[in-house]
């Protein structure tokens, strides 16, 4: 799943440019392929301002920067960024923030985010404690949905 994800987000149609002065941070979403060979390794972020713009890299291999990397824009809809909010607030993650599993799982890749809501992070571990795990996923439900080219978005 994670692998169709970042696939999707290459399907984000605007290049990067330079602009004005930025909007204030909504969410940091970030995935990763796991331990693989470089060939095979991936990772991909994607950060969601607070104006409904969207701004996604995706890398090839170990590189986090240079010609190994894509980064594209796209704009996520005033209601996409409500329901990132609401679905933090129905989760009560500002109140009671999710925990991180004891024990992670060998292998295999990951997802996690962090929310900024009135100025405090909210953060959306890869391995939740179990839970919390429906509640971090249906916030990372709502932060995939806003990422154009992500299933949703």
């Amino acid at each position: 799943m994670l692998r169709r994800m970042a696939a999707a987000l290459l399907m984000v149609v605007a290049p990067a440019g330079a602009g004005a002065a930025e909007a204030e941070v909504l969410a940091e979403y970030w995935a990763r392929s796991g331990t693989v060979a470089p060939p095979y390794a991936w990772s991909v972020t994607a950060v969601i301002r607070e104006d409904g713009s969207v701004r996604v890299t995706r890398c090839k291999g170990y590189d986090t920067e240079g010609p190994n990397c894509l980064t594209s824009n796209g704009h996520a809809t005033a209601d996409m960024l409500q329901a990132i909010r609401a679905a933090v607030a129905a989760q009560g993650l500002v109140q009671s923030p999710a925990r991180e599993a004891t024990a992670y799982p060998i292998g295999g890749g990951s997802s996690g985010a962090t929310v900024h809501v009135g100025g405090k992070p909210v953060v959306l571990p890869p391995f939740p404690a179990e839970a919390d795990v429906p509640r971090v996923q249906a916030v990372m439900a709502a932060i995939a949905a806003a990422i154009p080219g992500i299933p949703g978005g």
